[in-house]
Formats: C-alpha cells, sequence, structure tokens
C-alpha cells in the first residue's frame, strides 16, 4: 500500500512538473494551416536538455517545427536562456550541431545567423536575461532515430561548445526534458503525414 502511495505522489509531481513548464511556454506543441498556401505547421516550443556534467540544468532548450511543404525534414529550433550579472552577460551562439546517435556523428550547420538578445530584467540585483535563438535543418528520419536511439547526445558549437544528453526523459528533479516534448510533437506531425497533411499543395 506504501509503496502504492509513493508511486501515486511521483506521479502527480511529474504531472505538476509538465503543467508548470506548459504554463511557462516550454514544451508546448501546436498546430496551425496558413490561410495563404494552406500549409500546416506543427511546432514544439523548446524545452530543458540534460546536461550531466552540470551541477545545475542548463540553459540550452531544444524544439522543432515542421511543414507539409518540406515533409521529409524538420527543423530544430536551439534556445539558450540565461540570467547573469550585468558585467558578465553570456549568450550562446549557433554554428554548427553535432548529433551522435550511438556513436555515430552527424554534423548539422546552422541554418541562419543566430539571434541574440537580452534585456534588463532587475534594477536591485543588477541581472540581465539573455536569450539566443538558432535554427538547424535535418531530415525527419533523423529525427525518429534520435528520439528511438539507445543513446543520443547533441553538441551545440557556437565559440565553445556545450553537450547535453538528448536520450534522457527527465532531469534529475523529475522534470520532463526536450525528448518528452518533441514525442508529443512528433505524433501529430505522424498523424497530419497519414492524413495527407504532408503533401504540398498544388497551385490553381
Amino acid at each position: 500500500m506504501k509503496a502504492r502511495w509513493v508511486l501515486s505522489a511521483a506521479l502527480l509531481a511529474l504531472c505538476g512538473c509538465t503543467a508548470v513548464d506548459k504554463l511557462t511556454g516550454m514544451g508546448v506543441v501546436s498546430q496551425r494551416v496558413s490561410a495563404s498556401d494552406h500549409v500546416t505547421v506543427i511546432d514544439v516550443s523548446p524545452n530543458a536538455l540534460y546536461d550531466p556534467g552540470s551541477a545545475r540544468d542548463t540553459p540550452l532548450r531544444l524544439g522543432a517545427r515542421w511543414a507539409s511543404d518540406a515533409p521529409q525534414s524538420v527543423t530544430l529550433v536551439l534556445s539558450y536562456e540565461s540570467t547573469v550579472s550585468s558585467d558578465a552577460p553570456t549568450v550562446q551562439s549557433f554554428d554548427t550541431l553535432q548529433i551522435s546517435i550511438d556513436g555515430q556523428v552527424s554534423s548539422f550547420p546552422s541554418g541562419k545567423p543566430s539571434d541574440l538578445s537580452s534585456g534588463f530584467s532587475n534594477a536591485v540585483s543588477h541581472t540581465i536575461r539573455t536569450s539566443s535563438r538558432g535554427e538547424v535543418l535535418i531530415p525527419y528520419a533523423l529525427l525518429r532515430r534520435m528520439v528511438t536511439a539507445k543513446d543520443c547526445w547533441l553538441r551545440v558549437i557556437g565559440g565553445d561548445y556545450q553537450d547535453a544528453k538528448f536520450s534522457a526523459d527527465h532531469l534529475p528533479d523529475g522534470k520532463p526534458t526536450a525528448i518528452v516534448s518533441i514525442r508529443e510533437f512528433m505524433t501529430k506531425v505522424d498523424a497530419a503525414r497519414a492524413s495527407g497533411s504532408g503533401t504540398p499543395q498544388r497551385a490553381g
């Protein structure tokens, strides 16, 4: 009975973490159709990644975007958000993404210049909220391999580099990571592809 109560409490805690993430805009899956060209676009906002070598959560996050006019590809959206002292602002540029799937490494360049921005957030503590984003186009089949791999790591290179274990479902505190929200994203993408939404629309 006690074991069942502990399991129920753990499940409630995980559900609570997921709900909080959704409220803060992390790992949210959305779908829309363009009125002009009828292209279906499915997004998942960036969510947390696990770095076993870091004492704290990594500020690196991962999301994705798929569009029916290019159904065989998917855009990975990289986000780096951090709160730092005003005398030492930190942003991450995104030049290359390396993906290691069960030891096999592939490299992909960032599709466009990194979007770097920062905003003053606290006049008392002199903290600055920094944010940077980048996008990498990969085959959709590769994303499927990433999600089903036994061991998948990401290395973001841009000046310096940062590693994250994509195949980890949860952070040490139980919070779900990007792979969980990307699975939800792929369920919607696969449904759109199966229904024919993955077929580009013909003009006229």
